[in-house]
């Protein structure tokens, strides 16, 4: 799929994707496609467009403070029910 092939509604949701931006397609101009194809939007889901700069470094921030915190709760419970 190439982003030249997008329509308009398309293009903005694929260049807010990363930003994590909401896209109301139905706020295009008149007579434009509001529709989004299941293609686009598994091509985003399947990690086609990634976040850049601050944005991948705080996905890898919040990522890693996810594994932490799910450690420390299995950690808790695992203790909690190995008590005598």
């Amino acid at each position: 799929m190439c982003v030249d092939e997008l329509s308009a509604g398309e293009r903005r949701l694929w260049g807010s994707f990363a930003r994590g931006g909401a896209v109301d397609v139905r706020d295009a101009p008149q007579g434009a496609a509001t529709a989004v194809r299941a293609e686009v939007i598994a091509a985003l889901l399947a990690g086609c467009r990634r976040p850049r700069g601050t944005g991948q470094w705080l996905a890898y921030a919040l990522t890693a403070a996810g594994w932490i915190l799910a450690t420390t709760v299995a950690a808790g419970i695992s203790r909690a029910l190995n008590r005598p």
